[in-house]
């Protein structure tokens, strides 16, 4: 157990190399990458810093690395790298009023760059933790709180500067646009056709576009 800027990291040492489908790294290696993702969205991205420091301000933050996720039996492409999961710790006290925020990051991601990383780290615990702070992640549907939370990670790989033109970034915008943002998007050029053009660029104007999705959550979303 180790901490960062306020934010507690845990390392659940791994197994046996023959319980996992790819190498693993130790857990401080992996609490070292950890480190060096948030480092990054303190330095570089301010929104994710803000956010960071309102989840700190109400509750306590925690990434935990555990090699064992996702299960062995999911694979890379088709498992989630990372996940919030605001029920992990359900029976540690704490004051009355405050959350928990706990990320847990898997054998895969952990061992990417260090923006891919931090950006992944920016759509789990600021995305669904602020989320999760607010009431909505509890009512929200599942497509809706994922495009938030992908949209707060595209706030961060615009303030790390990743490349927008890399295969990566290109799936991605993909998925956000054409799945999980899809719904929103209707809602957009039904109700606020004018503001359509905050999609149109290489760097979408996101704070503009969870303005919108603000009134979007407020007509009823998406059921």
């Amino acid at each position: 157990v180790a901490s960062f800027k306020g934010i507690r990291l845990i390392g659940v040492p791994p197994g046996p190399a023959g319980d996992y489908d790819v190498p693993v790294i130790g857990a401080s290696e992996a609490l070292d990458n950890v480190r060096a993702a948030l480092d990054l969205l303190f330095e570089k991205s301010p929104l994710s810093a803000a956010a960071l420091d309102t989840l700190e301000k109400n509750g306590n933050v925690t990434i935990v690395y555990d090699a064992a996720f996702p299960p062995k039996d999911a694979s890379s492409t088709g498992a989630r790298l990372a996940a919030f999961i605001p029920n992990l710790f359900r029976n540690a006290p704490h004051p009355k009023g405050r959350k928990d925020f706990p990320a847990v990051v898997g054998r895969y991601i952990v061992k990417w760059d260090r923006d891919q990383l931090a950006a992944t780290l920016a759509h789990e615990l600021l995305g669904h933790g602020m989320q999760y702070l607010s009431g909505r992640l509890q009512t929200m549907s599942t497509i809706d709180s994922e495009c938030q939370a992908y949209l707060y990670q595209e706030i961060a790989q615009q303030d790390l500067d990743m490349d927008k033109h890399s295969r990566v970034m290109v799936r991605f915008r993909r998925a956000l646009e054409q799945h999980w943002c899809a719904p929103f998007k209707r809602y957009m050029r039904t109700y606020a056709p004018e503001k359509m053009t905050l999609w149109e660029k290489l760097n979408p104007d996101v704070p503009g576009l969870l303005a919108v999705f603000d009134a979007y959550q407020r007509a009823g979303g998406t059921p």
